[in-house]
């Protein structure tokens, strides 16, 4: 889970993570203790958690942006490269849902077509 998720440095999703732990790491800190094996992953992955009091409106925006995998439902930090608008949380997840999700990305690429078919210059 951590070497994809730290392969996409990019990803909107690594992001809210990155936030998250960042507010809430403090917490699972304190609950299970700095020297805990878990604890300890996240703060190499993520860094030294904040010690700053939580906003909940905050975290429940960030959290809306998060979209879950198609197959198993775990945060997504992969889209399908065609249709982008499916997400996967490991490229097995993705090559497990293609036959389903074959037909409607199909169609949903057709309707992205490139900028230079969607608009074309008015010849005066």
């Amino acid at each position: 889970g951590l070497e994809v998720q730290k392969s996409r440095p990019g990803s909107a999703t690594l992001r809210v993570v990155s936030r998250l732990w960042n507010r809430f790491g403090g917490l699972v800190r304190d609950a299970y203790g700095k020297d805990d094996p878990d604890y300890l992953v996240l703060a190499e992955a993520f860094g030294s958690p904040s010690t700053k009091p939580v906003l909940i409106a905050g975290i429940i925006v960030e959290l809306s942006c998060v979209k879950p995998c198609a197959v198993c439902g775990l945060p997504g930090f992969l889209h399908c490269g065609r249709c982008r608008s499916t997400f996967y949380c490991l490229e097995a997840c993705q090559r497990t849902h293609w036959k389903e999700h074959k037909n409607s990305c199909q169609a949903a690429q057709a309707q992205l077509a490139p900028p230079s078919e969607q608009m074309r210059p008015i010849l005066t």
